[in-house]
């Protein structure tokens, strides 16, 4: 081996040894929510156009809001009564949706980096459940998550016995699978919670379908 290759050697195995520690440390790295979710990053923030209070929690570099959107905006409705908005938020077409000032609706991306924060989509869900009020399966089951980051995420809809509760959310995102005649896309694309899994999964629905909404500071 050359002298000027000798010389360079000692810097290569450096250069190598660190690069192999970060990636251990990465690898081997395991999910803290004090680290990604610390609790000094979450409060309450208040809505400048009807003055209602909603909590919010930070996870990694997102401000996600910890309740469901619960704004009178055009095309919104409550589940069966009025009074079920205060529990579950109001219902929208993704269209109607109008976020909070210096907030918006998440794109299904913005859902996936959360996912990831929480330590990937297969344990999500698990842990953005809220630790009560979701059904278990089967008796002696628990159905509920951690609710690890104070997200709060609660069931909205309840699928039968076979299959418990669901949350679902709109996105911003948009199938482009089907196209309606006038050019747009005619479905939304869903970021869903259940009760028998710990993932977080995505779906599609009509565009004019009413669903809850979690939206995002921007």
């Amino acid at each position: 081996m050359s002298e000027p290759m000798l010389k360079c050697l000692p810097f290569a195995i450096l250069f190598l040894s660190l690069f192999l520690m970060s990636c251990t440390t990465d690898a081997d790295e395991e999910w803290d929510a004090a680290r990604v979710c610390p609790e000094d990053k979450r409060g309450v923030f208040t809505d400048s156009r009807d003055g209602r209070e909603y909590k919010y929690t930070t996870i990694g570099n997102q401000v996600w809001m910890a309740e469901n959107l619960n704004f009178l905006s055009k095309s919104s409705e409550c589940f069966d009564k009025e009074s079920l908005c205060e529990n579950f938020g109001r219902l929208y077409e993704v269209d109607s949706v109008e976020c909070p000032i210096g907030w918006h609706l998440p794109s299904r991306e913005e859902w996936v980096t959360l996912a990831n924060n929480m330590g990937g989509i297969e344990v999500a869900g698990l842990r953005l459940k809220n630790d009560t009020e979701w059904k278990p399966l089967n008796p002696g089951d628990n159905g509920n998550g951690l609710n690890e980051c104070g997200f709060n995420l609660i069931p909205t809809y309840e699928l039968g016995e076979e299959y418990g509760y669901m949350a679902v959310f709109l996105t911003a995102s948009m199938d482009s699978a089907a196209w309606t005649g006038g050019g747009l896309p005619a479905y939304v694309v869903l970021a869903q919670a259940l009760s028998y899994v710990d993932s977080i999964v995505f779906g599609s629905v009509l565009r004019s379908t009413y669903r809850n909404v979690r939206c995002v500071k921007d």
